[in-house]
């Protein structure tokens, strides 16, 4: 999978070389994710574009006439079959061995996107929908009004704050914790967990036990 991922893929190099090294870690991940579905299945992403360090996107926008403009500064972006990856995060967060990894992060909202919303719900078998909804809205509430009210739990400490950025954030993060931290996911959330084994057809607790 890991070959045939580079031999299809196009990765770009923004102000910095691909090596070998770097198609090869990003492109373990991205198969990682994709063990329990077939070749080719849920595998829209054609290129893969690397910083070197954290790039700005600049946004501008108009709300009611009024015209904004942000620039955020990033690790990683994906949309419309490309994904941008910063590789100081993607070192940063191998050498941590801890819960983060941004390269399942963009990946999972490119799963997420395939049904042409980013809303924290990939596409499902039709009897799925209703479940997957009542479970991840149900997490996300919670988590949100313990956030609102200024408290906290060892959950939303697992998550993370970023998590409740908004319901696309939070499948993308808990997806993360799925690969590389399963036992304290199952822990912390069962039932999400229960929803990402069906999703990604894959036991991560199993497969890393």
């Amino acid at each position: 999978m890991i070959l045939l991922f580079i031999d299809e893929k196009k990765f770009v190099g923004a102000k910095m070389t691909i090596t070998d090294k770097i198609k090869v870690i990003i492109s373990f991940y991205a198969s990682l994710m994709r063990l329990g579905f077939e070749l080719g299945e849920k595998d829209d992403v054609s290129t893969v574009i690397v910083y070197p360090e954290h790039f700005i996107v600049d946004e501008s926008y108009t709300v009611d006439g009024i015209h904004r403009h942000n620039a955020s500064v990033l690790e990683g972006q994906s949309t419309n079959g490309t994904v941008i990856i910063s590789w100081q995060d993607i070192e940063e967060d191998i050498k941590a061995r801890e819960t983060e990894n941004v390269i399942i992060h963009e990946f999972a909202h490119e799963l997420d996107f395939e049904d042409g919303i980013a809303d924290g719900t990939p596409l499902l078998e039709y009897s799925n929908y209703q479940r997957w909804s009542d479970v991840f809205s149900k997490a996300f509430t919670t988590l949100k009004d313990l956030e609102d009210a200024d408290k906290t739990s060892e959950g939303l400490e697992f998550l993370g704050n970023y998590a409740l950025t908004n319901e696309a954030e939070f499948f993308a993060v808990c997806s993360e914790r799925f690969f590389e931290a399963p036992n304290t996911l199952k822990t912390y959330f069962p039932h999400v967990y229960e929803e990402l084994k069906r999703f990604y057809r894959l036991d991560s607790k199993k497969l890393f036990s």
